[in-house]
C-alpha cells in the first residue's frame, strides 16, 4: 500500500515495505546513508551488513542534542553527503526527531526519510514533519517543521520490541481516539494490549488508522497554528514530567491525558463518567494514570514550554470523547487549577 501525504511537499508512505528493497528505493539518489539506533542495529545487524554507509547512534532522549547533531553532521561531511544524498533514520521517535533536524539544516536541507521501529514512532513521531532537539530539560525547543520525503514501514523491526514499548506507543493511539475518533476509542475498548502484540495484522491496521488521522490534520494545518495543536492533548504536562521524572514518553503523556481530562471537567462539559472511561482504557493498555510529582516543578517546566505565548499557553481539552478544543489558559489560571487537581499534597492523582 502506498499513500502520499501532501503538505508543502509530498511524503511517500510505503506499508509492508521489505528492507531488502532499500537500495531500489534509494537508486535515484547518489548516496544512501542510514542513521540507526544502536539497539536496532544490535538486534538486526545482519540486515545492515551490505549497506555501505551506516551511522550508529545511541538511543534515548539524551541523544537529542545539538552536540549529537554536530557529530552526525561531521560524519556526513566525511562521507561527502550532498543535496542529492538520502539520509534515512531507523529507530524510534528520538532518531526521527534527530535525523529530521540534521537533514533539515545540513547544507540547508537534504532529502530524508524514516523507518520507524517502535509503535510510538510509527503512529506519531514519523509523520508530521516536526524535527528537533532538546536544550537541557526543555524538550524540542530547537527544531524545524520539514516533512520527510518518505516513510517506510517494515514490521520485522517490531518483533524485537519489549512489551513495555508496545504500551508506550499505545498512549498516542489512545490520544487519537480521545481527540477526534470515537470509533477508534470504542475499538480499543474492545481489545487489550496483548491482542495487538499477538496480531500483527491488527497492529498494522491501527498504525494506518493513526497515520491517516494525523495526515489529514497536518494537511489542514502543517505549521501548527490551529487544528494541529489538538495533537498536543496530554503533552503539555506530559513533557513537563517526562524529563523531570525520567518517564517514557507514552507514560508521561498518559498521565498528562488524565490531567487534561480532569481540567476538561473543571473548564467545560466533559463528565466524570468519560474521565473514568479514559482512565480505564489507559490502564487496560498498561499505562500509568498517576505519578508523584511536585506541582511547582511541573509549573516551572510548563512556563518554559515552546508552545507558551507570553503569560499564557494553549491547553487541549476534551468536550467529549472524540471531540477536543483548544483553550488558552493564563499561568495564574493553571496555578489555581493545579491546587484543585494536584490533591493538595503536591501529587497528581486520579479523582
Amino acid at each position: 500500500m502506498i499513500i502520499k501525504v501532501k503538505t508543502d511537499k509530498k511524503t511517500k508512505v510505503l506499508f509492508n515495505f521489505n528492507f531488502k528493497n532499500i537500495e531500489k528505493i534509494s537508486k535515484k539518489y547518489n548516496k544512501l546513508i542510514l542513521v540507526v539506533d544502536h539497539n536496532v542495529y544490535k538486534y538486526h545487524s545482519s540486515i545492515f551488513s551490505e549497506i555501505e554507509h551506516v551511522i550508529v547512534v545511541e538511543g534515548g532522549e539524551n541523544t537529542k542534542t545539538l552536540i549529537e547533531s554536530q557529530e552526525i553532521i561531521d560524519k556526513l561531511l566525511k562521507l561527502g553527503a550532498d543535496k542529492n544524498s538520502l539520509i534515512i533514520g531507523i529507530g524510534g521517535g528520538v532518531i526521527t526527531d534527530l535525523v529530521g533536524f540534521v537533514a533539515s539544516i545540513y547544507k540547508r536541507g537534504i532529502p530524508f526519510g524514516f523507518i520507524p521501529t517502535t509503535v510510538l514512532c510509527a503512529v506519531d513521531a514519523a509523520i508530521g514533519g516536526k524535527n528537533g532537539v532538546n536544550q537541557g530539560l526543555i524538550k524540542n525547543c530547537i527544531g524545524t517543521i520539514n516533512q520527510p520525503d518518505l516513510i517506510l514501514y517494515d514490521y520485522q523491526f517490531f518483533k524485537s520490541l519489549p512489551e513495555v514499548e508496545f504500551s508506550n506507543g499505545f498512549a498516542e493511539v489512545i490520544k487519537y481516539g480521545c481527540i477526534c475518533d470515537t470509533e477508534l476509542f470504542d475499538y480499543l475498548e474492545s481489545y487489550d494490549l496483548q491482542y495487538f502484540i499477538k496480531s500483527p495484522v491488527a497492529l498494522q491496521m491501527v498504525v494506518q488508522k493513526c497515520l491517516s488521522i494525523k495526515a489529514k490534520i497536518i494537511q489542514k494545518d502543517p505549521n501548527d497554528n490551529t487544528i494541529r495543536k489538538t495533537l498536543n492533548f496530554g503533552h503539555t504536562i506530559g513533557h513537563a514530567i517526562e524529563k523531570d521524572l525520567n518517564l517514557k514518553h507514552g507514560f508521561a503523556v498518559s498521565i498528562g491525558m488524565i490531567y487534561a481530562s480532569q481540567l476538561s471537567i473543571l473548564k467545560g462539559e466533559f463528565t466524570r463518567d468519560e474521565l473514568e472511561r479514559v482512565s480505564e482504557l489507559l490502564q487496560k493498555y498498561e499505562l500509568p494514570i498517576t505519578e508523584n510529582v511536585k506541582s511547582s516543578s511541573v509549573l516551572s517546566l510548563i512556563t518554559n514550554d515552546k508552545k507558551k505565548n507570553g503569560g499564557s499557553i494553549d491547553f487541549i481539552l476534551l468536550k467529549s470523547i472524540g471531540e477536543s478544543e483548544i483553550v488558552t489558559l493564563t499561568f495564574d489560571e493553571i496555578k489555581q487549577d493545579f491546587k484543585k487537581i494536584f490533591n493538595g499534597a503536591n501529587s497528581l492523582s486520579f479523582a
